[in-house]
């Protein structure tokens, strides 16, 4: 699991990289009309708040792990970052509802202040139409991984395990290289949910 968080965060940092140099390319080039003008300053700010939130986000997950680190137990400066990150997400899910990425970075945050029914409703929307088109099949896969992750720690039931399969099935359809590293933890993460069902290890996908 820890893996898969690490996976997901440098994934929420890498898109705001991506999507900042994709801004400063369609400023570049945008066109001279006062209605490109005010389009393409709107896309410049939803990026800016969504990567205003990606690092708010890392840093609390920095802090978190300074505090472990240190054997601290408060969590306060940590849950406040991940709180401002999830304000900067909503102003840019305002912006661009269609955009999957400020929803993943929210589901991260919520997840990191342990709220983890909120957290999949944010994901569900991110790989729902139309935020889903958004998605390269990379992405999507890492998202699903996400889910199925978050989905077993919210519901220790068989519905958290089936809804996770659900997910992990699907990343495997969707990559299923041996060189892979999301496949390679989609693969363990759905042998234990097999393990879990009574179904055993021998189902998942080669």
């Amino acid at each position: 699991m820890e893996r898969v968080d690490a996976w997901m965060a440098c994934f929420a940092l890498a898109m705001a990289l991506v999507w900042g140099l994709a801004r400063w390319n369609g400023m570049l080039g945008g066109g001279r009309s006062g209605w490109w003008r005010r389009k393409s300053q709107q896309r410049a700010d939803c990026r800016q708040h969504f990567m205003a939130a990606a690092h708010l986000l890392a840093r609390a997950r920095r802090q978190r792990k300074e505090l472990a680190d240190e054997g601290r137990r408060s969590r306060g400066k940590s849950s406040s970052l991940a709180r401002d990150a999830i304000r900067e997400c909503d102003v840019a899910i305002a912006c661009d509802p269609r955009d999957a990425a400020p929803h993943i970075v929210k589901a991260l945050a919520l997840q990191h202040l342990g709220h983890l029914t909120a957290a999949l409703r944010s994901l569900n929307t991110a790989l729902s139409p139309p935020a889903s088109k958004s998605l390269t099949e990379s992405e999507r896969v890492e998202a699903l991984i996400k889910r199925a992750s978050i989905s077993l720690d919210a519901f220790k039931t068989k519905r958290g395990v089936k809804a996770a399969i659900a997910d992990l099935e699907e990343c495997l359809a969707l990559d299923s290289s041996p060189q892979s590293a999301a496949a390679d933890a989609a693969r363990q993460m759905l042998a234990s949910c097999y393990q879990r069902m009574g179904g055993g290890a021998s189902r998942v996908h080669e």
